[in-house]
């Protein structure tokens, strides 16, 4: 299905001023990106902006047949307002295939004319002004949606030192496919081709990132990716990882520098370059982002940057290697989500912040992302550092890519276009009916304004105030709680299908609100398992300023054990944690990512987590708290069995009260090493699930963290530098595992297995008594005691839990 965006009157957008009349005779013949073509034509030249950092600068084109040439494929391009509701235009579908063959070939002529060494035109230094405009109907003719497209290169002998050059390639070696089922901003996530099925982009090129999440700050100056490492899906099966060996490189910074020469089609010219001739914004990159808009002819450049160095991480983790040949790479964690930005041009940056970019659900600003081709550097990662780490090189760029390499045209590279650009998580609107605040899946939710940071001024457009996040302002909320769930969902090796999705996450919301958790942000991964599942009626449950629910249907690639030679990689909940971390970390000082099965209890003095970590940042200066986790056992007498024989808390009997029975009393002596983490999102520059693995410390230099007076050591450990400890579970907050025990965990003949010896269900002993396990210990019917409640849990926050409960069935 093709939807386009529908046209509204007093819509605020953003377009160039045009220098001359349009062609009021051409309305079918589209550039790539939407534009029409016939002001250009009128023009006789087409607006390129190659930023140098984010400022940029304008390349004239020759005339109108080199603006055609950078329609390297044919492709539909949504009208507006096709198949949307009180819809100005019902065109249908456009096909833009004006002299498509002639064009391959005059670019490929153009290219055989330059042998590759570009043309002679000037960059110049300003860049066209840019203003806002309404559109109205009288446009809805001209203005048409990009369709998101791959291109994919073909293959070439990326391991060969030097690199082998690609300037031979043409719009023609490429080969492209269409995502048109992505065509709204407030289900971005859950639209955007991720899963088998869908075909995404890496499968046809291992060169493309497997992108799970992109969203802009709320400045306005940055673009955000998450993406995930598609060779650690299958680390057993050898086909594959040589097939996926490229995407290690994409976690690998290179640098660049612009020649000052242009391409055949007049478009900036790039070559790779070591780190002492790069240019500023190219030392530490790997992707050249092209911005885009369907209302101007106006095209952007800048180079992608990373939050954090994942070589040096590896270095200061003490590992050989970031990466391997051999693929075996699984345990090191910090490889696997893949974090970079698109830095936004100046002349984009107030209406992406805005949110004026996106109209009815639609964007109207796009971005195409190019990775640079190279190798995968399976070296010591400390041989090749960027110049901050004041580490020398010892691996010579010229033996990698030579002395001369130029990057081939974008139009002839291997890229995702049309990346939809939408509004910010944080973007919050005032209107007549007081503040409201659009989360990631664009549900508008009521906020105190009261509590809310100032407003700024300069984004008032038309009556309506644009509330943007800026790093001074006080965040919004003090703790949040970020989870990964669904209705069902298969245990490792799919070994169960548990399907208590629904009721634990209703139950573990209601407890984190009641402890103190400002908002929580629930990823349903529902849709992955069926389209009609939704964990929606959930959440619905909840006030809108208190929870939030993002589409998120990306299968896990790999659900096997880790023990296994194809180790598992549940890749969809590493990119959701990501994900939260990213969008919803700058709007809150402390941040979790946790199961709806783990429960965090405050104990002691504490009545809520907000009190305990208001005492941690006033008494000490700790960034990361660890809290234990081992898995409590479900009270047998709060237990009864589905029809399929998996035991399930009785339906009267909170899932917190039914496994309030941990085997030892606390404090714990014995964990599983799967703790989770209470941490600011401001300190922790990537997490993974049970582990903060960078941080703005582990990234200081050790020249940095000297003169920060920090005592250096190349392995870096949090808890060692004092910004992490453990959660005291005597007098401070405890975290309760209520993990579901499987049909196949309990086995046959579990109630002799109980008289006999600790089992699966828990016999709790009485409080204040136990003679441990070792005496056998037995219950009036005969059972091995085996845990024991927290009297804590038991006396405050099960009756809370069940109080709160029972008021939120009766609204």
């Amino acid at each position: 299905m093709i939807v386009g965006i529908a046209v509204v009157n007093m819509i605020i957008l953003q377009r160039a001023l045009s220098d001359g009349s349009s062609d009021d005779n051409n309305h079918n013949g589209m550039d790539e990106y939407g534009s029409n073509p016939s002001n250009a034509h009128t023009q006789g030249k087409q607006n390129v902006v190659a930023s140098s950092g984010i400022v940029g600068s304008t390349i004239n084109q020759q005339n109108k047949q080199k603006q055609q040439n950078n329609q390297s494929q044919q492709q539909l391009l949504r009208p507006v307002g096709e198949n949307k509701p009180n819809q100005l235009l019902k065109n249908g579908i456009e096909t833009v295939d004006t002299a498509n063959q002639n064009r391959n070939k005059s670019i490929k002529s153009n290219h055989d004319k330059s042998n590759g060494n570009g043309g002679n035109d000037s960059v110049e230094a300003d860049a066209k002004k840019i203003e806002l405009r309404e559109l109205n109907a009288n446009d809805a003719g001209n203005v048409h949606a990009p369709i998101l497209t791959a291109y994919a290169e073909p293959t070439f002998d990326y391991m060969a030192k030097p690199l082998p050059s690609r300037l031979h390639l043409t719009p023609g070696s490429l080969t492209s496919v269409e995502y048109s089922q992505v065509n709204s901003c407030s289900n971005l996530s859950g639209q955007f081709p991720i899963n088998d099925e869908d075909s995404p982009p890496v499968e046809l090129d291992p060169f493309l990132p497997w992108i799970h999440d992109v969203f802009p700050n709320a400045q306005g100056d940055k673009i955000h990716f998450v993406a995930q490492h598609r060779r650690r899906c299958h680390v057993g099966k050898p086909d594959w990882l040589e097939r996926f060996m490229p995407q290690g490189s994409l976690f690998q910074h290179v640098p660049i520098k612009r020649t000052g020469k242009t391409n055949a089609d007049g478009t900036t010219q790039y070559q790779l370059t070591s780190h002492e001739e790069a240019d500023d914004d190219g030392i530490m990159t790997r992707f050249i982002c092209r911005f885009h808009s369907i209302t101007s002819d106006e095209i952007y450049e800048t180079l992608s940057v990373f939050p954090h160095d994942y070589d040096y991480t590896t270095f200061r983790k003490g590992y050989p290697a970031t990466f391997t040949e051999a693929g075996k790479d699984v345990h090191m964690v910090w490889s696997s989500q893949l974090a970079f930005d698109c830095p936004v041009p100046e002349a984009l940056q107030t209406i992406i912040k805005s949110g004026h970019g996106v109209v009815d659900d639609y964007a109207t600003v796009f971005l195409d992302l190019v990775p640079i081709r190279t190798a995968t550097r399976f070296n010591a990662p400390k041989e090749f550092l960027a110049p901050k780490f004041n580490i020398p090189n010892s691996i010579k760029t010229t033996d990698m890519w030579g002395d001369d390499y130029i990057l081939p045209p974008i139009e002839s590279s291997g890229r995702i276009a049309n990346i939809p650009i939408c509004q910010p998580p944080s973007l919050a609107v005032v209107g007549s009916g007081g503040e409201k605040d659009i989360d990631a899946t664009n549900e508008v939710v009521t906020k105190d304004p009261a509590k809310e940071p100032a407003v700024d001024a300069e984004a008032v457009e038309t009556g309506v105030t644009v509330v943007g996040l800026n790093e001074n302002e006080k965040k919004p909320h003090e703790l949040v709680a970020c989870t990964w769930a669904s209705t069902n969902f298969l245990t490792r090796q799919n070994a169960a299908n548990v399907k208590d999705g629904d009721r634990r996450l209703k139950e573990w919301i209601q407890h984190n609100l009641n402890v103190g958790f400002d908002h929580v942000y629930v990823y349903d991964n529902s849709g992955a398992f069926s389209k009609e599942n939704s964990l929606k009626p959930v959440t619905d449950l909840f006030p809108p300023d208190k929870v939030t629910r993002i589409d998120w249907p990306a299968q896990i690639c790999n659900n096997n054990l880790a023990r296994v030679t194809d180790k598992g990689e549940r890749s969809s909940q590493y990119a959701a944690d990501a994900s939260c971390r990213i969008r919803y970390g700058p709007q809150t000082k402390w941040l979790s990512f946790i199961d709806t099965d783990e429960y965090i209890v405050p104990v002691g003095k504490y009545d809520s987590l907000k009190s305990l970590f208001r005492d941690i940042e006033e008494k000490e200066d700790k960034k990361i708290i660890n809290f234990y986790s081992a898995r409590a056992k479900p009270h047998f007498k709060h237990i009864e069995f589905m029809k399929d024989g998996a035991p399930m808390p009785k339906a009267d009997v909170p899932f917190l009260e039914a496994y309030n029975c941990e085997k030892e009393p606390p404090p714990k002596t014995f964990w599983m090493p799967a703790e989770k983490q209470i941490y600011r999102p401001d300190y922790v520059l990537h997490h993974f699930i049970h582990y903060p693995t960078v941080s703005t410390q582990s990234m200081m230099s050790e020249k940095e963290t000297k003169e920060a007076g920090v005592t250096w050591r190349q392995r870096h450990n949090e808890e060692r530098m004092g910004s992490a400890r453990w959660i005291d579970e005597l007098t401070e907050a405890t975290m309760i595992h209520t993990k579901a025990v499987t049909i196949a965990e309990i086995g046959t003949g579990w109630e002799k297995k109980c008289k006999l010896q600790s089992c699966h269900f828990g016999f709790a002993f009485p409080e204040g008594e136990g003679l441990g396990e070792k005496k056998k210990q037995k219950d009036s019917d005969g059972n091995v005691m085996n845990c024991y409640p927290n009297p804590t849990v038991a006396k405050k926050w099960v009756p809370k839990l069940r109080e709160e409960l029972a008021k939120l069935e009766a609204r």
